[in-house]
């Protein structure tokens, strides 16, 4: 019996430092130099480590915010007195706490990386909205200058503006922008390497400046477009009857701005007049004095009684006014 009392005292003996130590423990904050955050609010957890023995109470102080994050791009400097008021507001002024490590925090907002496949479908749907290409003939080869480009946290979605327009010919500047919570954030530029292959018109032969193009000018063919912005022709009726604007040469593809529409009338010629009113037609000569396409209103004087009036260019040689 004298044996096993002597055992108890002595554990006794060892465990109660213990206890008074394990009791008498300080909570330790140990501050980071630097803190990289990837939300808009910054935790206690962020910016230090925790020494104690309540995990439960440590994972609980971890989550306490102490201040706003910095704008996307910016850093912030968090000092330890900002730190140690948000803790002594939140755990009382005699919360026992000791805080070492770093005197000021560097915070800097970690943004999510953008990736090429979230502006692949975009640039294919403006394409499609603002181009005469179809789908199939569009090849989207790489979309690049994402490198440094960074998303805030939060409700963010991108867009390309409907207005945009491509800069550049086959390796082209695309503007994207981001919206964050509802409203534009910030705009970044990406470079497309787009490919266009499609059947479009082309000259069969030398076209010179002025010419009517005819059927036998021209021939369809499959190509590469290297410039997506040009409005390439695709149907016959489209090309035949119009008058180059320049010098064709064979291969050259048809466009919109290297052809146009003829002349109907040109100034000084004598032209058929047709006063069209209140069910009457009155048919008579003028004199053209301004050249006229289709559809063009121009100046004409009546021969009769040599009065300038303005008429619509409706055939070849014919004007009228209602």
């Amino acid at each position: 019996m004298r044996t096993l009392s002597l055992l108890l005292t002595l554990v006794a003996v060892c465990i109660t430092p213990l206890q008074q130590l394990m009791s008498s423990e300080r909570l330790t904050i140990s501050l980071k130099e630097q803190a990289s955050i990837g939300a808009s609010t910054v935790l206690l957890g962020d910016v230090a480590d925790f020494h104690g023995s309540d995990l439960g109470y440590l994972e609980r102080l971890a989550k306490l915010p102490v201040a706003a994050a910095p704008s996307l791009g910016f850093v912030m400097n968090l000092n330890r007195s900002q730190i140690q008021q948000k803790i002594n507001a939140a755990l009382g002024s005699s919360a026992d706490f000791n805080i070492s490590g770093a005197a000021a925090v560097l915070v800097r907002l970690r943004g999510r990386t953008v990736q090429a496949d979230e502006i692949v479908p975009l640039l294919k749907v403006h394409l499609l909205e603002t181009m005469a290409w179809k789908e199939s003939e569009m090849e989207i080869r790489s979309i690049g200058n994402l490198e440094g480009v960074e998303l805030p946290p939060g409700d963010v979605a991108l867009r390309i503006p409907q207005k945009a327009t491509l800069s550049g010919s086959r390796s082209a500047l695309v503007p994207v922008e981001v919206i964050l919570e509802g409203k534009p954030y910030r705009t970044f530029w990406v470079s497309v390497d787009l490919c266009i292959r499609a059947s479009v018109l082309q000259a069969a032969r030398k076209i010179p400046y002025g010419k009517t193009v005819t059927q036998e000018d021209i021939r369809e063919a499959i190509v590469e477009i290297a410039d997506a912005r040009l409005a390439c022709l695709r149907k016959l009726e489209d090309a035949v009857g119009k008058v180059s604007r320049r010098t064709l040469s064979p291969g050259d593809p048809l466009t919109r701005e290297s052809l146009t529409d003829p002349f109907l009338v040109r100034s000084g010629d004598t032209v058929h007049l047709r006063l069209e009113r209140n069910g009457i037609q009155v048919a008579t000569l003028a004199r053209a004095e301004q050249n006229g396409k289709f559809g063009q209103t121009i100046r004409i004087r009546n021969l009769d009684f040599a009065v300038s009036l303005k008429a619509q260019v409706v055939g070849r040689g014919e004007v009228k006014i209602e």
